[in-house]
């Protein structure tokens, strides 16, 4: 019995069709042709499992040879990063970690070195974990996200996530790019999180970029994970904060309307009410660092 569970640990119990295109074009003519059947592989790090576990598909289209989606590129108005960007090199990217530090620090202890020498920044953002880390971090940094198809658009990461495990991605879509504008001059971004052990999933996590002018809150952005059926910005609590200045009896009616803004639930991971906790002192951490800057004080 032992050992038949622990081949069972290692096999896909069902049969499939697999596809392994070379390129975006052959790669949407498979989706257009297999899509709603089909699920799409990139790291693998999420989809294998799941099959192991009894997720059913007939068809998978792997994106380990569409090297094109692969890349990280600094432009004058903003920072593209393609979906199938690797996360040690999402990690390993210096323009990330000088300009966007959020999302570095949200992809460098993501899962172990393993997983984020396999999983890709598009795959984490798509698998759509209301605990994706990568997520949070993108929604304080206002990233947009490039979708093809039968055509191309342009979708707001905070529209992007339906519910757990699902996107607004059509069946014949893919996400290729990760867009990013360029933060204020002088702000300045933070990812916080807590997890059971090292490498587990997120029991919470937060994001916060901001800018202050002489301690006053001139720009504020603050993505949460973990706290809801999806990854969330907080834009009530943004609201609240802007224009004020940064005193503690500030930061704890912000945190008050922090509060509102999550529906956190109990698991194995943690209670509602740790989740609740545990998410406004990390967003009050990341403002006390990203005070402690006092980045545009002038």
């Amino acid at each position: 019995m032992e050992i038949a569970q622990a081949l069972e640990a290692r096999v896909i119990p069902f049969e499939f069709e697999y596809f392994s295109p070379k390129n975006l074009p052959e790669t949407l003519s498979l989706l257009k042709s297999h899509g709603k059947d089909a699920k799409i592989l990139a790291g693998g790090t999420d989809l294998i499992v799941g099959l192991k576990k009894g997720m059913k598909c007939k068809y998978i289209v792997s994106l380990k040879d569409v090297d094109e989606l692969s890349y990280v590129a600094a432009e004058k108005e903003m920072l593209r990063i393609g979906a199938l960007t690797k996360l040690r090199d999402v990690e390993k990217s210096s323009v990330i970690s000088e300009k966007f530090e959020a999302l570095h620090e949200a992809a460098k202890d993501l899962g172990s070195p393993m997983v984020r020498n396999m999983g890709t920044i598009g795959g984490n953002i798509c698998n759509a974990s209301p605990a994706a880390d990568c997520a949070a971090a993108l929604l304080a940094l206002d990233a947009r996200l490039k979708v093809v198809g039968s055509g191309e658009r342009i979708v707001p990461i905070d529209k992007f996530f339906v519910a757990p495990q699902e996107t607004v991605l059509g069946p014949t879509e893919l996400l290729t790019e990760i867009q990013i504008p360029y933060l204020p001059d002088e702000a300045t971004s933070k990812f916080l999180r807590i997890k059971r052990v090292g490498i587990s999933v997120s029991s919470v996590c937060a994001a916060v970029a901001m800018l202050l002018k002489r301690r006053e809150v001139e720009f504020i952005r603050i993505g949460l994970g973990a706290v809801s059926p999806t990854p969330v910005r907080a834009y009530k609590t943004e609201e609240y904060l802007k224009g004020k200045s940064l005193s503690a009896d500030t930061v704890d009616r912000a945190l008050e309307k922090l509060e509102d803004e999550m529906r956190p639930i109990t698991d194995v991971r943690g209670t509602a009410d740790y989740r609740t906790y545990a998410t406004k002192a990390l967003v009050r951490q990341a403002i006390e660092v990203l005070e402690s800057r006092r980045g545009g004080t002038a």
